[in-house]
C-alpha cells in the first residue's frame, strides 16, 4: 500500500493553481478562436475566418424581406419597385393609402309601381367602399354599374344584376368616375330602399 502511494502521490497546491491557470488559458483560446466567431461573428485573431466559422454565424441570423411601396396616382398601380412619392397613394402586400377621406353615408329611396331610381357615389379608380341595401317590400330588380367620367351618354359598366331584397358587399371602383346601383319595382306596391356606405368616396347623390 505504501509502495502505491509512492507511485501516485497528491498533487501540491502549486502543481493545482498551475493546472487551473493552463485550463483557463486552454478555455479563453477556445473562446476567443472557435465560439465568438461561430456564434457572434465576432472574429479578433483571424482564426475564425480563416477556418470557415464566421459563415456558421452568418446562416443562424434571420432572412427579413420587406414589399416596398410604390407611387400612384390617385390609384394603385402594380409594383414597380419605385421609392413612394410623398403625398401620392401607396400600395403594398400590407396597405392601401387612399387621398379620399373615409366617410360613411346613407341614402333611401322609394319606388312607386313599375318605377326605377339610382344612387351613386363618385370614386377614383382604386378606391373601395362596403355597402348594405335592402328593400322594405320584397325583391326588386337591380343592376350596379358605373360610367366614367367623360363617358359618352348611356355607356356604362354593369358589376352585379338580380332581382333580390337585399345586397351587401366590398367595391373597387375600376376606373375614376360614379358607380352605384338601378334599382325598378316591377311590383304592383310601393317600395323603399335604403343604401348605407362606407369608404372612400366624395359624394353620394342620387342622379
Amino acid at each position: 500500500m505504501s509502495s502505491t502511494h509512492a507511485l501516485h502521490p497528491h498533487p501540491t497546491r502549486h502543481q493545482l493553481l498551475k493546472a487551473t491557470g493552463v485550463a483557463l488559458i486552454a478555455a479563453g483560446l477556445i473562446l476567443v478562436t472557435a465560439v465568438l466567431p461561430a456564434e457572434h461573428g465576432i472574429d479578433p485573431t483571424g482564426i475564425g475566418r480563416r477556418l470557415g466559422l464566421q459563415r456558421l454565424s452568418a446562416s443562424a441570423e434571420p432572412v427579413v424581406t420587406a414589399t416596398l411601396p410604390v407611387s400612384a396616382s390617385t390609384s394603385p398601380s402594380p409594383v414597380t419597385g419605385s421609392a413612394p412619392v410623398a403625398g401620392s397613394a401607396l400600395r403594398n402586400a400590407f396597405v392601401i393609402q387612399s387621398l379620399t377621406p373615409f366617410r360613411t353615408g346613407e341614402m333611401q329611396v322609394t319606388l312607386g309601381p313599375d318605377q326605377g331610381a339610382e344612387i351613386k357615389a363618385k370614386m377614383h379608380k382604386g378606391n373601395q367602399f362596403t355597402f348594405n341595401w335592402s328593400s322594405s317590400a320584397g325583391a326588386v330588380e337591380f343592376d350596379m354599374h358605373g360610367e366614367a367620367v367623360n363617358a359618352p351618354k348611356d355607356a356604362f359598366t354593369s358589376y352585379w344584376k338580380d332581382e333580390t331584397a337585399s345586397g351587401a358587399g366590398t367595391f373597387t371602383a375600376p376606373f375614376e368616375g360614379s358607380h352605384g346601383w338601378y334599382w325598378h319595382n316591377h311590383g304592383t306596391q310601393p317600395v323603399t330602399v335604403t343604401v348605407t356606405v362606407s369608404g372612400f368616396y366624395s359624394e353620394l347623390y342620387r342622379p
